[in-house]
C-alpha cells in the first residue's frame, strides 16, 4: 500500500517536472533567437512557441522517445504501402520504418523549425528516396496532390494533442485511407477514471499547450478516432505498463476496414455462381447452397472466411481438372461411364463448408454483440485470441489438403498403399484410405496456400505476444502448425475412409468404382468369393502388364456375336450353340469390397466428420495451450 502512494506522488510530480523543465527551455530559446539575431519569431507568441517547443524538443525528445519506445516501436514497422507520417517533428522515429514495407512516406510537418532536423534523420534513417516532406497542415493536404483514399497507413504518434481543431482533422485523416488501410496510433487522451485525477489533468492543461507546442491533455482524442470513419477492426488499449491512476495516459493500437464490403462480396459470389453454371461443376442445387455458404462466410465483418472460401474453391476446382482424362481412367463410375466426378451436388458443397460456415456466423455476432456491449468493434485477432477463427482456418486448410492429396495423389506413379492395413498393401488408385508419398506432399501444398491466405487476411493485432499482438515470429509459427494440421487432416480422412468407408472394386477392370456425388455404391453380396475374385484380380492385372488400357479386360457386351461362327447352314435354334453370354445366376461378382467393410459412411459423411473433427482439435489445442475455456466458442 505504501509503495503504491509512492508510486502515486511520483506521478503527480512527472507531469510538474516537464513544466519546470520546459520553461526552463523558454530561456534558452530566446537568448539563443537574440544572439543569432532571428527576431522573426518575436513576432508572435505562436512563432515564438514553435521555436520554444523545437528547442526543447530538440534536446529533451530522447528521453520521451525512451519511453514511449516499447509501445510505439512495434506499431511503427506494420507502416506499408502509401504512408502519411502526421508531425513527424525532428523525426525521432523515421529509423523504425520498414523500407520493405513503405513504399511512399509523407511527412506532414507544418512547423518549420523541426525540418532541418527532419532532414538530418531521413538521412540517418535510410529514407531519402522515398520520404518527402510537406510543410503543411492536415487541411491542406489536398493542395499537396494527396487525394482522399489514396492512402494505405497512416500514422500518428503524439502529435493530435496539438492539431487545430481536432475532431475534424483526425475525420478529414480517416477519408485519405483506402478501404483496407490502417491507421496506426499513439496518442495522449483524456482521462476516464474521473475525481481528482480528471481534475489534476484539467488542471495541468492550462499550461501544458502554452509549454508544450500547443499540445492539450485533455482531449477526447480515442472518442473521435471511433467515431471517425465506420471502422470494422478498432484496437485501442492503453500501454500495457500504464497505470489507471496515470496523469497523462495514451491510447495505442490500430484501426483498419477489413470489413468484407458488399461491392465485393456481391460480384465475386455472382462470378463464382456464374463459373460454377457454365463449367457445369455444381448441380443446381449445389449452386444454391453455395450462395447460401458465400453470404454466411461474407456476413462476417473481416474479409477471412470469404476469402478462405472463394481461395478454396478456385483452387481445388484447379487441381480437379489436373490431368483430367488421366484420372477418369484410372476409375469407374457407378452410373457405368469413365471415373472423374461430375457435377458436385449440394451435399458434396455442405461436408467441405458447413463447419466453417457455422463457426463464422458464431464469430460474426460475438464480434457484433462486443460492438453492442464496447462501444467499439474489437476488430483485430488478438494474441491470445478467439477460438472460432482457428476452427474457421483449420476447417480450410483439411479439406484443402484432403483435395490436394486426392486430386494429385492418384496421379502418383507408385501404387497407394491401405494406410489401416497393418502390412500396407497396395491398393488400386481411388481407394478410400490409399495413401502415397506425392499425395502426401500434395496434402501439404494445399494447406499451405490455406494458411499463407490466412496469413495476409487476419487482421492480426500489432506488437509483440507480450502486449497481446502478432509479430512476424508469431505469425510464422501460425503458418508452419496450420501446414502440418492440414496434412493431419488429410490423413485422417484416409484413416476414416479406409475403417468407415466402402470402396468397391470392379472386378472387369479392376478400377475403383465411385459413387455418384459421394454416395455409397451397391455390391452384390458376394459371400465367400469375394476374396477369391480380388485374388483373381490382383494376378490377371500382373499377367497382363498392369492397369494400362491395353492391359484391362473389356467385358463382353450383351448383344455381342461370335465373328468365327458359321451360321449359314443352320435351319433351325441349336441351344448347344448358343454365343449370349449368361449374367442372371452367374457366381462371378462384378463388384467386390476392396476396403473399409464396415460400410458405415459414405464419402460425404466422412468429409464432414473429418472437416469437424480438425476444427474442434484446433480449438481444443488451442484453448489449452492459451488457457482460454473451450466453451467460450459459444458464448454468444
Amino acid at each position: 500500500m505504501f509503495d503504491q502512494q509512492i508510486d502515486i506522488l511520483k506521478h503527480l510530480w512527472d507531469p510538474v517536472q516537464f513544466l519546470l523543465l520546459s520553461s526552463v527551455y523558454s530561456i534558452v530559446t530566446t537568448f539563443n533567437l537574440i544572439t543569432s539575431f532571428q527576431l522573426a519569431p518575436f513576432r508572435s507568441f505562436s512563432s515564438f512557441k514553435d521555436a520554444w517547443f523545437a528547442t526543447f524538443w530538440g534536446a529533451c525528445g530522447s528521453l520521451a522517445k525512451e519511453m514511449a519506445l516499447p509501445s510505439v516501436e512495434p506499431l511503427v514497422k506494420q507502416a506499408y504501402g502509401v504512408v502519411l507520417d502526421i508531425g513527424p517533428g525532428a523525426g525521432d522515429w523515421l529509423y523504425l520504418f520498414d523500407k520493405e514495407r513503405a513504399t511512399k512516406i509523407y511527412g506532414v510537418e507544418p512547423n518549420k523549425d523541426h525540418h532541418a532536423s527532419l532532414r538530418e534523420n531521413i538521412k540517418k534513417a535510410g529514407l531519402t528516396d522515398i520520404y518527402e516532406i510537406l510543410g503543411v497542415g492536415v487541411e491542406d493536404l489536398g493542395s499537396q496532390g494527396i487525394e482522399l483514399g489514396s492512402v494505405d497507413t497512416v500514422v500518428t504518434v503524439q502529435c493530435l494533442c496539438s492539431i487545430p481543431t481536432p475532431k475534424k482533422m483526425i475525420q478529414s485523416l480517416a477519408g485519405y485511407i483506402k478501404p483496407g488501410g490502417q491507421w496506426i496510433v499513439y496518442e495522449h487522451v483524456k482521462t476516464h477514471q474521473g475525481g481528482w485525477i480528471e481534475k489534476y489533468q484539467s488542471l495541468l492543461d492550462f499550461a501544458w499547450p502554452h509549454f508544450f507546442g500547443g499540445c492539450s491533455i485533455t482531449r477526447d482524442t480515442e472518442k473521435w478516432l471511433r467515431e471517425s470513419a465506420d471502422w470494422s477492426s478498432i484496437n485501442l488499449k492503453p500501454p500495457i505498463d500504464e497505470k489507471r491512476y496515470q496523469i497523462i495516459p495514451h491510447t495505442m493500437g490500430s484501426l483498419a476496414n477489413f470489413l468484407m464490403k458488399a461491392i465485393f462480396a456481391v460480384p465475386a459470389t455472382l462470378a463464382l455462381v456464374y463459373r460454377a453454371w457454365s463449367h457445369k461443376s455444381l448441380t443446381p442445387v449445389g449452386i444454391a447452397a453455395a450462395v447460401l455458404t458465400a453470404i454466411a462466410h461474407a456476413i462476417h465483418p473481416w474479409n477471412l472466411p470469404f476469402v478462405l472460401l472463394i481461395v478454396f474453391f478456385l483452387a481445388g476446382t484447379r487441381v480437379t481438372k489436373v490431368k483430367h482424362d488421366v484420372k477418369a481412367r484410372l476409375t469407374v463410375s457407378a452410373s457405368g461411364s469413365s471415373g472423374g466426378e461430375g457435377a458436385r451436388t449440394h451435399v458434396q458443397v455442405l461436408s467441405n463448408s458447413a463447419v466453417a460456415s457455422v463457426l463464422s456466423i458464431l464469430h460474426a455476432y460475438q464480434l457484433r454483440k462486443r460492438e453492442q456491449n464496447y462501444d467499439s468493434l474489437q476488430g483485430c485477432y488478438s494474441w491470445p485470441g478467439d477460438l472460432l477463427i482457428l476452427g474457421i482456418v483449420a476447417n480450410y486448410v483439411a479439406v484443402a489438403a484432403d483435395t490436394f492429396s486426392s486430386e494429385l495423389g492418384i496421379l502418383s506413379k507408385t501404387q497407394p498403399r491401405l494406410i489401416v492395413s497393418p502390412t500396407l498393401r497396395n491398393v488400386p488408385p481411388g481407394t478410400n484410405g490409399g495413401v502415397t508419398v506425392w499425395g502426401l506432399v500434395a496434402g501439404l501444398l494445399g494447406s499451405f496456400i490455406i494458411a499463407a491466405t490466412s496469413i495476409f487476411f487476419i487482421p492480426f493485432c500489432q506488437g509483440t505476444e507480450a502486449t497481446g499482438g502478432w509479430d512476424f515470429g508469431a505469425k510464422f509459427r501460425f503458418l508452419v502448425a496450420f501446414t502440418i494440421w492440414g496434412l493431419f487432416g488429410s490423413i485422417l480422412d484416409s484413416v476414416l475412409g479406409g475403417l468407415l468407408q466402402e470402396s468397391v472394386l470392379d472386378t472387369r477392370s479392376g478400377r475403383i468404382v465411385e459413387g455418384e456425388g459421394g454416395t455409397r455404391v451397391l455390391v452384390p453380396k458376394a459371400g465367400k468369393n469375394n476374396e477369391f475374385y480380388k485374388m483373381r484380380i490382383a494376378i490377371n492385372t500382373a499377367m497382363t502388364g498392369g492397369e494400362g488400357t491395353k492391359a484391362i479386360a473389356k467385358p463382353i457386351p450383351e448383344n455381342a456375336v461370335d465373328e468365327s461362327h458359321d451360321d449359314t447352314n443352320l435351319d433351325k435354334y441349336d441351344a448347344r450353340k448358343k454365343f449370349r453370354t449368361p449374367s442372371f445366376g452367374d457366381e462371378k461378382p462384378s463388384r467386390v469390397v476392396e476396403s473399409g467393410s464396415l460400410d458405415l459412411l459414405d464419402n460425404n459423411q466422412v468429409n464432414f466428420l473429418m472437416a469437424l473433427t480438425m476444427s474442434l482439435g484446433a480449438m481444443a489445442i488451442a484453448s489449452w495451450f492459451w488457457e482460454i475455456p473451450f466453451d467460450s466458442i459459444l458464448s454468444l
